[in-house]
């Protein structure tokens, strides 16, 4: 069971590749202009279960998750 609450937690965050070099450009305005939480750049989240090492997975701007298990 995973707790997907929106607060810090051991999720890994992801953004695609090519949204990359948008992303540290927001981080850098925000830092420069000290309003902290106004990036307007989205993230996906990838959950591993700690058990079987399932993987959920929603992308960027997605609600829905994915689930993969792993191959044996």
């Amino acid at each position: 069971m995973h707790d997907l609450n929106p607060q810090p937690d051991g999720a890994w965050l992801t953004v695609p590749d090519r949204d990359y070099e948008e992303l540290e450009s927001e981080i850098l305005r925000v830092h420069r202009d000290s309003r902290a939480g106004e990036m307007q750049v989205e993230f996906g989240r990838i959950y591993e279960c700690p058990d079987c090492g399932r993987v959920m997975w929603a992308r960027p701007g997605d609600s829905t998750y994915v689930v993969f298990a792993r191959e044996l």
